[in-house]
């Protein structure tokens, strides 16, 4: 008996109306917008009202811009195949669920199968995150440690390790053995460049020789001699015409030890200048430091360990307190035996200035609310206008100039972007910005000059 099959058809049902006026938060997440529906809300270039914000700025804290949304969105079409033909599987689409951005920059860094994998267990409600669209990975190139850790990680040389394998499990040799103090004086001479930028680096010779008489401290005798060794590596990939004698392996010794001892440090950070020395060393001249296989080379350059250890350690020596202490100092009666005094003061107040405006601009600082970007922003201008005095006041070496001047510079590019996040909007108050930040900009170079011609004039 032949048997006859039913099929039931579902009419599809038709959606609802689009939205007429959305969030730019929303819209910048790519997520449905609630607007409260029992207030009347106009399109406006300004924050609406707690009343009128959508539930999600509410629920964050966010500033709440309503615009008009877009409305239409194209239906996907559907082709028809010839029988035999498979199809691509079309990509699958979630309602509310994207990609982040820490997701889309793992994978153009890696671009592996594993960490796609890795993306889809750690999606939220249990759904699968779909791969990065063009669109999003060209977001994601478009900041410059993401860019350059795309294009160095193609080369075969990146990351590698400096040492074979079987030298890691040998024992470390005291790299007070391996360099001498010949050695050590040929060596501080190649770290003039990085003496300037970090006026803070130790002199390979006087730290030697305060190892050798037991001058160090014996918890941080570790400290210092990873930095002994750290530093002597930064100089031996200085290129140089002078030769000296290096006995054999020379490098590797110096490598093994540091990847020995290294570790240790991270775990059980030791609060001492000294490991803040390593920490600016590896940050501004060998990212890779902290690195131990190929993989975790190009996350290394667009990472935050450096800032998170580093404010770690700045805070345990209480460096913020060296602010207060020298704006005390600069009230103070003067006189020539507080001139040391006054430089290790202001010296300390950079170092904290400069990692808390870096821990700021790697932060997401612009995309915090305003109740959390004006206190950090305060702190920073007040303890810039503190140094700024006492720059006015009293002769600094030229690397105290130097790096007071990035400092500035960095603090009002980064008033400039706020100010122009307001009144991006306003082509006038845009126009206002413009030109208020040139004539800073024009003002910070003058003083640098005047500066840096009283420094050298002190010391000379």
């Amino acid at each position: 008996m032949q048997s006859t099959t039913t099929q039931h058809t579902t009419p599809r049902q038709l959606r609802g109306n689009y939205a007429k006026l959305l969030c730019l938060n929303c819209r910048a997440r790519k997520i449905k917008c609630v607007l409260p529906d029992h207030v009347t809300i106009e399109p406006s270039p300004h924050p609406q009202s707690r009343e009128s914000s959508c539930a999600r700025c509410i629920a964050q804290g966010l500033d709440c811009v309503v615009d008009r949304a877009i409305l239409g969105r194209p239906s996907a079409k559907r082709t028809r195949t010839e029988p035999g033909v498979e199809q691509d599987e079309p990509r699958q689409m979630q309602d509310d669920v994207e990609p982040t951005g820490d997701d889309v920059v793992e994978f153009v860094l890696l671009d592996v199968r594993t960490e796609v994998e890795a993306i889809e267990q750690r999606s939220r409600k249990d759904k699968v995150k779909s791969k990065p669209s063009k669109h999003e990975i060209f977001s994601a190139l478009l900041d410059p440690a993401h860019l350059f850790a795309s294009l160095v990680a193609r080369d075969t040389d990146f990351g590698r390790v400096a040492f074979i394998q079987d030298d890691r499990t040998e024992e470390a040799i005291n790299p007070l053995a391996v360099v001498d103090a010949e050695l050590a004086e040929s060596l501080d001479v190649r770290l003039v460049w990085q003496r300037h930028h970090l006026p803070q680096t130790a002199y390979l010779c006087r730290l030697r020789r305060e190892l050798l008489e037991g001058a160090q401290d014996m918890r941080y005798r570790t400290v210092s001699l990873v930095l002994f060794a750290i530093l002597c590596l930064s100089a031996l990939d200085v290129p140089t015409s002078v030769v000296c004698n290096q006995p054999p392996r020379t490098r590797v010794k110096l490598e093994r030890f540091v990847f020995q001892n290294l570790p240790s440090l991270l775990f059980d950070l030791p609060a001492h200048p000294h490991m803040l020395d390593i920490l600016e060393m590896a940050h501004s001249y060998n990212p890779l430091l902290f690195v131990t296989q190929k993989k975790a080379a190009p996350s290394a350059l667009g990472g935050r360990l450096h800032f998170t250890l580093a404010m770690q350690v700045v805070r345990r020596l209480n460096f913020v307190d060296s602010i207060s202490a020298l704006s005390s100092a600069t009230g103070a009666a003067f006189s020539e035996s507080d001139l040391p005094a006054i430089q290790r003061l202001t010296l300390n107040s950079l170092r904290w200035c400069k990692w808390l405006m870096f821990d700021v601009a790697t932060d997401g600082f612009l995309k915090k609310p305003v109740a959390e970007r004006n206190p950090l922003f305060a702190e920073v201008t007040s303890a810039v206008d503190v140094i700024t005095a006492v720059l006015e006041k009293h002769p600094m070496p030229p690397s105290y100039v130097t790096l007071y001047c990035h400092l500035r510079w960095a603090v009002q590019q980064t008033k400039a972007s706020v100010d122009a996040q307001h009144g991006w909007r306003d082509l006038e108050a845009l126009d206002t910005v413009i030109v208020t930040h040139e004539r800073e900009m024009e003002n910070l170079e003058e003083q640098t000059f005047r500066f840096l011609d009283r420094a050298l004039t002190s010391y000379s």
